[in-house]
């Protein structure tokens, strides 16, 4: 049997186990029955495998065998587990654990808790609530939106909770995903209820105040809407074209009306409206369209009255395009509905549709992730006992959790290689060896690459496969993240891990994380994701290694086939929509409906109709050369309009007989010419068809009998039937072209994944991970580091896990910024959201007792080194950092802030803050401060801080940073004047203002770090109106974590300007401590105290911005300078720090150096170089004889130097021509630049320069240059007038025709101009807008403007009136003339211009407008009607 090759032979048992393990894994994940019908496979397997433990404990290898197979088994027990799902009831929950003294109101969450779906005993909320969260759509349904009863919302980092699944992986990915989607649904739900609300209270014509949107704004004037809810209204909503593009995206263009601020304003005005206001209609957010309707409206119609949608494109340029309205395209979720939304948009409907935009409703952020929640199997995920455990694992793992090493680490013989540690020194860390890592430990503490408590990190993290590590701010959690870095890359082969993954939450930390990689020459790196501002990574990047890919041909071929599939598609998608949205049915359309579902109406239109109405084929020639179908006949009631006019001529001749026989006086006598009577005329006239019966009775008709209503009412009956098939085509084509550009991303995506598996180290954001989770799956990395964990939700980091992931280190702070979502009720600083934590990330939850069966051990950084003392001091506070210590590093040692008496303060004052716009941002500003700021900004920039990093000022609030940023503009362009110059001479690159001055929000500020601080807190316990503000809240400032980060980064200096008072009131946070220490130290008061650096007796407390300007003018004080310049003068300027040797300044007084050479006195200041004497002096004669009047000084001294400049007149020594030329020129050779002149064959004068033609002369061999027998081909225009209008804009072309004119078609209409070339057909861009032409006296034109009237043209006289009052004398139709043609008013210029007519001229004055009315021509004369007639 070992002899026969055919068999799988294995080394051992455990290896047979294990390959049957995998074998089975993949059937249970592809095959959803496979879970029940493997399940007693599964369960055998499990007992050979507890079978054969104990024969294994010998060897190692054996051994970690055994665990790789204990973890690929457990996984299928996981999986045919998870197949039955248990419901847990909260009464046992509530048994099984009891809850703490101090913790959640258990109680309380089981006396409200509302299981989803079946389970709930009120039943399903509606269509949308079920029990599983891969049936939930991840969009909401219209039932959902509209329902009025709270979602399920389970609680999250309270284990006591009730909830009806048991702990473990599946019930921990229920609760994100349904926490996560509502923080998605809540916003949209809100702003849509508070909108429907606003509109039922808002009566009809009265909308305008919706789209100006102060409803939402928290008005409380006028109508009610809900104060908390942002909502972006826009009305008069249509939709139009749909297309797929290449990215396989299928989307609508929607128009509507441009937002009220931004209405007939110019096209740059409303440009930078758009690209300013970025929050508006966000690419990927959610949208609503809602239709304003009455229950007839909606039971009609087959289009409900909210329709979601997702924004595909928001392009500026688009939006601003057209004054009124404003195009962005939207993808809805069933194609089907494109084209139901175009009916129902269209403005005939008379139907008012709005666009709703809540805020903060980005539905692209969440999608991925949710998608990955929903299809991941819990059994997959990975660490399930640390991050998710049942209970009898959190059992087994009391009383102290200790964490296994990563399966990697743990393969026999594999040690971590720690020398690039270690200067070169040999180092090896064996994580099975229990003595190992404190051996490796002291190496590393004596080494000194690392502190301590860096060391103890980087070690535990090496041995834990879940690692976390805290760093509290400026403890080098970076450093940390590179040096492990460093040693797992350097290990790589021997682990063979694969690519590691490092993820950020901002794209700024990932790119500051991988420029740190590049400065230690770690250069085998991909940043992922398009956001990236960093030069240096550009190179780096996923996208350019795509670019630089080389295709094999198979796949050129492949994507090539693609791409003309695709756009085959596309075009026979724009066919159907151009059917789809005709008015008119065309005969194709209706012949082939009517063949299959009414084949005897069919019959009546192929055979002959009563009589012939000319058209031998079907077809009838109208004007243009356009054939008439017979059934357009039929419906527009041709042959009716034919009997009609058979009736009149028969009437007519009858009449006309009987009155002219009746004037014969013995006409009496004659019976043959009596009055012809009734009977007689109804033989001889056709009956015109006038009934009105229903459809049904019409189907079963003679067509030729049915009135014009009928047929219309008939035709009409016909459409859905005749769209029906168009729709069903056009989807499918729809389906076909995304799955065409779906095969194409198959092959990219491939791409990619080579891309990607080849190299060492991949960097993407935290969100950009989850979008990209099925590439991340395909390069399955085991090992993934994710900086800033503290920022990142848990539902995100969950998204990047898979089932390969071996080794997950975080990096980060729980006490500094937590997750940002979108709802405050699901936030821990929410009274209501406390008990769903959604803000609490993977990294705080698993490192806090109180949120979960376990807590995991923490790495723990301790030594600083980024404050100066005094301000470290104010977060080593119990609550925060009790244990955090000053390294000995610069530090300790920084200089004191120039022209600061303090280094930290706490700028003390009770100014009001603003009053809030009802139509702007709802959020604080404060005027005082921000004039304060901009006051102190300045003062410190003259005191030398102007380089990138110097200062930040930090705000709260958006509102505050808008002002901030409004007002250190204009200090910016001051100090550009001032300072980019000495920055120039001292060698520095020259650095936009902006990059030298940091101006954010603190959320958006945490991880980075500036010299000098400014933090300005807005808040105050006054109103504006003076009153006492609301309860003295200072808001989210009271959050502990957002304190933190505002106090630590400062390097350093820090000065704070707010209410102290207001801070420090109990119920604050940390800030009553921190105020405390403050004042302790003196570090509060009502101004800020500034020093002279030169002056230290010069000291102030500025309370004003205008004080400090007073001041210190230039950053030092209100002294003068006093300084000896080298010149003699002393420095005119107030006393300024910057320059104090001068040796940048320019002393600005007049210069009273004599010259040597001349002993005049230089007239510049003495800052500047004399340069050459300017001095005027007398009349001096130059070397050509010529007089120079007025010369300078250093002129008169060299006349032979000086440049003549009078003008001479020169003859050419090569040919006939003359030329001007200056004195001093003269004697240079100057080519001719004259027209040559010379006549050429066709008749023109040549017109190229006389120097070129001799030198075409010389080249030719024809002849010497100046003879010009030679001259190229005529450049002369041609100027022949074209037919289209143009004059031919070719160079001479005797004997040939002109080629096609390549102008602009100057055909235009009212709705535009034609956008081809002249010589190009207008037939393909006709216009299908409503044709304008219309009069009194033949009605208006019902065919599309581009199409020939339905009606004739009007010869008569036009009816309006001119500016004078009186009436037009052109024709009607026609743009009336200017009021000196007024007949009436007899201007005496105009009435004597000639009219043209036929056969003669006659003056205005006497042309009879009434009866032949005059064409006033844009040259100015005047065509009679008959004439054109």
């Amino acid at each position: 049997m070992a002899a026969d090759k055919s068999l799988c032979q294995v080394p051992s048992f455990q290896h047979a186990l294990l390959a049957i393990s995998r074998l089975l894994y993949q059937l249970v994940k592809r095959f959803e029955f496979a879970k029940f019908d493997l399940e007693n496979i599964i369960h055998r397997l499990s007992g050979q495998r507890d079978a054969c433990i104990p024969a294994s404990d010998v060897d190692y290898a054996e051994n970690f065998l055994g665990s790789v197979l204990e973890k690929e088994i457990g996984r299928l027990v996981s999986i045919v587990s998870h197949a039955h799902t248990t419901v847990i009831e909260p009464e046992d929950d509530l048994h099984e654990y009891q809850p703490p003294g101090n913790g959640p109101n258990i109680p309380h969450l089981i006396s409200v808790y509302d299981p989803p779906g079946d389970l709930s005993k009120y039943g399903q909320r509606h269509d949308n609530d079920n029990m599983e969260i891969s049936s939930i759509n991840i969009l909401p349904t219209l039932e959902e939106l509209k329902c009025i009863r709270e979602p399920f919302l389970p609680s999250n980092c309270i284990p006591q909770a009730p909830h009806f699944l048991p702990h473990g992986w599946k019930r921990q990915m229920d609760i994100q995903f349904r926490l996560f989607r509502e923080d998605l649904m809540n916003p949209l739900k809100n702003g849509l209820m508070s909108f429907l609300d606003a509109l039922s209270k808002t009566s009809k014509g009265k909308e305008e105040e919706l789209l100006r949107q102060k409803v939402f704004k928290g008005n409380n004037e006028g109508i009610n809407a809900n104060a908390n809810v942002n909502v972006d209204v826009y009305g008069d909503v249509q939709f139009h074209k749909v297309e797929c593009d290449i990215h396989g995206k299928d989307f609508a263009t929607v128009t509507f009306a441009q937002p009220y601020q931004n209405r007939n304003s110019l096209l740059g005005r409303r440009r930078a409206f758009w690209e300013q206001s970025k929050g508006r209609l966000m690419q990927g957010g959610l949208v609503l369209m809602v239709r304003r309707s009455n229950n007839r409206d909606a039971e009609s119609s087959s289009v409900p009255d909210i329709v979601l949608g997702v924004v595909a494109e928001r392009e500026p340029r688009k939006l601003a395009m057209d004054e009124e309205h404003a195009s962005i395209l939207i993808s809805l979720m069933d194609p089907k509905l494109y084209f139901a939304m175009i009916d129902a948009t269209n403005p005939r409907e008379n139907r008012q549709w709005f666009l709703v935009e809540p805020s903060g409703a980005f539905f692209e952020s969440y999608r991925p992730v949710l998608e990955v929640l929903q299809t991941r199997l819990p059994s997959t995920m990975p660490f399930g006992k640390y991050m998710a455990p049942t209970n009898e694992e959190a059992e087994a793992m009391l009383p102290e959790v200790k964490i296994d090493p990563p399966m990697y680490a743990r393969a026999p013989g594999f040690r971590f290689d720690l020398s690039v540690l270690m200067n070169g020194q040999e180092l090896k860390l064996d994580v099975t060896n229990p003595e190992s890592p404190a051996m490796v430990l002291d190496a590393l503490q004596r080494c000194k690459t690392l502190d301590d408590t860096q060391a103890r990190a980087l070690v535990n993290t090496l041995c834990r496969e879940v690692s976390l590590i805290n760093g509290p701010p400026g403890t080098g959690k970076t450093r940390i993240g590179v040096e492990l870095m460093r040693v797992l890359l350097h290990n790589m082969r021997s682990m063979n891990s694969g690519p590691i993954l490092c993820i950020c939450y901002t794209n700024h930390a990932l790119d500051q994380f991988l420029e740190h990689l590049l400065d230690k020459k770690i250069t085998n790196i991909v940043r992922v994701g398009s956001q990236s501002k960093s030069t240096r990574l550009e190179d780096y990047n996923l996208q350019a290694f795509v670019d630089g890919y080389k295709k094999p041909r198979r796949l050129k071929k492949a994507m090539t086939a693609l791409n003309e599939q695709w756009r085959t598609l596309c075009k026979r998608i724009d066919e159907l929509q151009e059917d789809l949205q005709r008015d008119d049915l065309s005969w194709k359309q209706v012949e082939e409906y009517l063949r299959i579902n009414h084949p005897g109406l069919w019959e009546q239109f192929v055979e002959k109709p009563l009589f012939d109405l000319g058209a031998t084929d079907g077809f009838t020639e109208v004007r243009r050369g356009r054939k008439k179908s017979l059934f357009h006949q039929w419906v527009e009631g041709d042959d009716i309009n034919e009997l009609k006019r058979w009736n009149q001529e028969v009437q007519e001749v009858m009449d006309t007989k009987w009155h002219a026989q009746s004037r014969n006086s013995f006409g009496f006598l004659d019976d043959k010419y009596a009055k012809p009577d009734e009977a007689y005329l109804k033989r001889i006239m056709y009956d015109i068809p006038n009934k009105n019966r229903p459809v049904e009775e019409l189907l079963n008709s003679d067509i030729w009998t049915m009135s014009k209503p009928e047929r219309k009412r008939l035709a009409n009956s016909w459409r859905p039937g005749i769209r029906e098939p168009l729709m069903n085509e056009l989807t499918q084509a729809l389906e076909a072209a995304k799955e065409a550009i779906a095969q194409k991303l198959t092959f990219s995506k491939e791409i990619r994944r080579d891309i990607l598996s080849q190299t060492s180290v991949i960097g993407m954001t935290t969100s950009g991970a989850a979008g990209r989770h099925e590439l991340i799956s395909a390069i399955a990395p085991k090992i993934i580091i994710c900086e800033e964990a503290g920022e990142v939700v848990e539902s995100h980091l969950l998204a990047t896990l898979s089932s390969s992931t071996q080794h997950l280190i975080m990096i980060g702070d729980h006490l500094q910024l937590r997750p940002q979502i979108q709802t405050h009720n699901l936030s821990s600083e929410s009274r209501i959201g406390r008990h769903h934590n959604l803000n609490i990330s993977l990294f705080e939850r698993l490192a806090q007792e109180e949120m979960g069966l376990l807590q995991l051990p923490l790495s723990r950084l301790t030594v600083q080194r980024r404050m100066r003392p005094e301000i470290s001091s104010l977060i080593r506070i119990p609550s925060l950092y009790p244990y955090l210590e000053d390294g000995d590093g610069d530090n300790v040692h920084y200089d004191n802030v120039s022209g600061m008496s303090e280094n930290l303060y706490f700028m003390d004052h009770s100014n009001p803050v603003d009053s809030k716009d009802q139509f702007g941002p709802q959020s604080f500003s404060n005027t005082f401060e921000v004039r304060m700021v901009g006051a102190l900004v300045e003062y410190l920039m003259n005191n030398g801080y102007n380089r990138p990093g110097d200062i930040a000022v930090l705000t709260p609030y958006l509102g505050q940073h808008k002002k901030l940023q409004s007002s250190l503009d204009h200090i910016r362009l001051v100090m550009d004047e001032n300072e980019q110059d000495q920055l120039n001479n001292q060698g520095a690159d020259k650095e936009p203002l902006d990059d030298r001055l940091t101006v954010r929000t603190i959320d958006n500020f945490q991880g980075e770090e500036a010299k000098v601080v400014i933090i300005s807190l807005v808040r105050n316990a006054k109103k504006s109106d003076g009153s006492a503000a609301p309860s003295g809240t200072i808001g989210f400032l009271k959050s502990s974590n957002r304190t933190n980060v505002l106090l630590s980064r400062a390097k350093h200096g820090m000065f704070l300007i707010g209410n102290a008072s207001l801070m420090e009131k109990e119920g604050n946070g940390i800030w009553p401590e921190v105020i405390d220490k403050l004042r302790q130290s003196n570090r509060v008061g009502d101004g800020y105290p500034v020093a002279c650096m030169k002056h230290p007796e010069a000291a102030n407390i500025v309370t004003t911005p205008e004080m400090l300007r007073e001041v210190a003018p230039d950053g030092g004080c209100d002294r003068p300078c006093g300084y000896n310049l080298t010149c003699g003068h002393v420095c005119p300027r107030k006393c300024h720090p910057v320059d104090p040797e001068h040796k940048l300044f320019k002393c600005p007084q007049p210069c009273v150096r004599l010259r040597s050479d001349c002993d005049h006195i230089c007239p510049k200041t003495c800052g500047e170089p004399c340069g050459d004497c300017m001095v005027v002096v007398d009349t001096i004669e130059l070397g050509c004889g010529h007089v120079l009047e007025d010369p300078s000084c250093y002129q008169a001294k060299d006349p032979s130097s000086v440049h003549c400049r009078i003008e001479l007149t020169m003859h050419q020594s090569s040919c006939e021509h003359e030329y001007v030329t200056e004195c001093g020129n003269a004697d240079n050779d100057v080519l001719c630049h004259k027209p040559c002149g010379s006549p050429l064959d066709c008749g023109h004068g040549c017109i190229r320069s006389c120097s070129e033609c001799q030198k075409l002369t010389t080249e030719s061999g024809f002849g010497l240059g100046n003879n010009r027998t030679t001259h190229g081909q005529c450049l002369t225009k041609c100027d022949l007038m074209q037919p289209c209008g143009h004059p031919c804009e070719f160079s001479c072309h005797v004997g040939t025709p002109c080629p096609p004119c390549k102008q602009r078609c100057l055909k235009q209409c009212a709705h535009g101009q034609c956008r081809k070339s002249c010589h190009g057909l207008c037939d393909d861009d006709i216009c299908l807008q409503p044709c304008t032409w219309e009069c009194p006296h033949y009605g208006r034109c019902e065919m599309p403007c581009g199409l020939p009237c339905n009606r004739p043209p009007c010869n008569k006289r036009c009816q309006k009136m001119l500016n004078c009052g009186h009436q037009c004398p052109s024709v009607c139709g026609e743009e009336c003339p200017p009021q000196k043609f007024c007949i009436q008013c007899q201007d005496a210029e105009t009435m004597n211009l000639n009219v043209l007519m036929y056969p003669e001229v006659k003056c205005l004055r006497d042309q009879n407008v009434d009866n032949d009315p005059v064409l006033v021509l844009t040259c100015g004369h005047a065509v009679a009607m008959s004439v054109l007639d």
